[in-house]
């Protein structure tokens, strides 16, 4: 009898522990195809991305308008990152050793094991696009700037479809190439453009002139485009990566922004020791302005608080839908532009602008159209 009650007694501990493990699992939403995601998961994702693109805007215009340097304002942006996300999973680690939940440290470990590279990946991507995108905002206005580093759909497309399995027809190819060509009008090149006097419509934007420092006939506005593209296909990969790292039930978010700081922070350091006019860490930090350190920590703030907006939003939904989604901050930023900064934008830029925003509208009713199509040419599109 003893024995039996010993056997019974057993089974019941053992059944009470695995319901407390379950229950203690990571709830963080493992990334699905866009098909496979919760609609109210994917509604709070949008909301996230939408907000973090607010943020984006709200830092570019104080980094233009204060004409802070990208690479200082990279600096104070990644060391507040890292301080933070130390400073937090240290409180969190803390208060789990205190609580007794030791047991996490071994999966936490294995976790680090197996993702380091994905992790190290995802924080220089990180880096590089940011500081593409403030290059971008310093050298080109505020909604053209952001036209061209939201163009990040279509890469993000074709990195999901190879990574992620997600699918790739006509329909969202269409959608790409109708957004890449609102980038193209306006960027405005000059080998497709020659002799076109859109510039004269802009208040504030006179034609681009070439740049001093730059060989041939290159200038800083187009300097501020590439940086731009460079920009959308870093966040592209920043995206995709931290998808796949969020298919692993041990992934945390908190992790990866702390490994997107210390990507950022080499970026931002690799970035000073090229860029002739940085500040803070040149023996020229005494010059910085009261207002020029409030700048900074305001783009640092914002920043930080975007990017766990950003990551939590690609947990939720997928790098797809959080790309175009923030493609409609393009409107806010020309809105910025035109009625706090009256700088009329050039027609072009806005024709080019509709378009972006066109194909994110277009995407988003791809499956009334998939069902509206013949069966027989349904799998095409």
């Amino acid at each position: 009898m003893d024995g039996k009650q010993e056997n019974k007694l057993t089974v019941y501990v053992t059944e009470t522990i695995e319901e407390d493990v379950t229950d203690t699992k990571d709830t963080t939403p493992i990334l699905g195809k866009p098909e496979d995601l919760n609609p109210k998961n994917k509604l709070l994702g949008g909301v996230l991305a939408f907000l973090s693109s607010l943020l984006f805007t709200a830092s570019s215009v104080i980094l233009q308008q204060l004409s802070i340097n990208f690479s200082d304002a990279m600096v104070v942006r990644y060391s507040l990152q890292v301080i933070t996300l130390l400073t937090i999973i240290t409180c969190i680690n803390m208060r789990e050793r205190h609580e007794g939940r030791e047991a996490d440290k071994g999966n936490s470990g294995n976790y680090l094991q197996k993702s380091t590279v994905p992790l190290i990946f995802q924080g220089l991507c990180n880096g590089i696009c940011v500081l593409g995108e403030f290059m971008c905002v310093s050298f080109m206005p505020i909604g053209d700037a952001t036209a061209i580093i939201f163009s990040s759909p279509l890469p993000s497309m074709v990195l999901s479809t190879i990574f992620l399995g997600h699918s790739l027809r006509l329909y969202k190819i269409g959608c790409g190439l109708l957004l890449y060509l609102g980038v193209l009008f306006v960027v405005k090149p000059p080998f497709l453009f020659k002799g076109f006097k859109d510039f004269a419509n802009s208040t504030a934007t006179p034609e681009p002139a070439p740049a001093p420092d730059l060989p041939g006939n290159y200038s800083t506005y187009y300097i501020g485009a590439a940086m731009g593209l460079v920009a959308a296909c870093a966040r592209s990969a920043h995206y995709v990566t931290c998808s796949v790292l969020y298919r692993d039930t041990s992934s945390s978010t908190l992790q990866m922004i702390l490994y997107a700081g210390f990507g950022g922070f080499i970026v931002s350091l690799v970035s000073s020791a090229f860029d002739q006019n940085h500040l803070i860490l040149s023996s020229d930090i005494s010059t910085i302005s009261l207002s020029g350190w409030c700048g900074m920590f305001s783009v640092a703030v914002l920043g930080v608080c975007a990017i766990f907006m950003l990551n939590y939003a690609i947990a939720l939904s997928n790098p797809v839908l959080v790309s175009f989604v923030r493609v409609f901050d393009i409107v806010v930023s020309y809105l910025i532009q035109i009625i706090f900064l009256h700088d009329s934008p050039a027609i072009l830029g806005i024709v080019g602008s509709s378009f972006v925003v066109s194909s994110v509208s277009l995407l988003s009713f791809e499956n009334y159209f998939r069902n509206w199509i013949p069966s027989s040419i349904k799998k095409i599109f």
